[in-house]
């Protein structure tokens, strides 16, 4: 696991790791209940290391906060924007890209 993030509001929780068979920038981000029962999962493709994903309550939905646009092709790669999507199970990610063009970006929620 690289990371978690917890939607209180909901009752879910999210969890954070590289993907199996990636190239090492891979994630896959797992949703749980608060009982750990895993609900869904999403795979995100050059993200970056998952060093850390928040996760925002908008209604009954939740919209994580993750690295993205992996500057390395490898397990050495870390994002270069944030990107802000709402989870659905099974689906790849669509959403919002933050900050564009940083070095080495990572979510953090207070």
């Amino acid at each position: 696991m690289q990371s978690f993030a917890v939607d209180q509001k909901n009752g879910r929780m999210y969890f954070a790791q590289l993907k199996d068979g990636g190239s090492g920038d891979d994630l896959c981000i797992t949703e749980t209940t608060m009982a750990g029962n895993e609900t869904g999962h999403m795979y995100l493709d050059n993200a970056g290391h998952g060093v850390s994903i928040g996760v925002e309550s908008v209604g009954k939905d939740s919209y994580l906060w993750v690295e993205t646009d992996s500057h390395k092709n490898d397990d050495s790669g870390r994002g270069t924007a944030l990107l802000r999507f709402k989870f659905q199970d099974g689906k790849k990610p669509s959403g919002k890209k933050f900050l564009t063009g940083s070095h080495t970006i990572t979510a953090a929620t207070d």
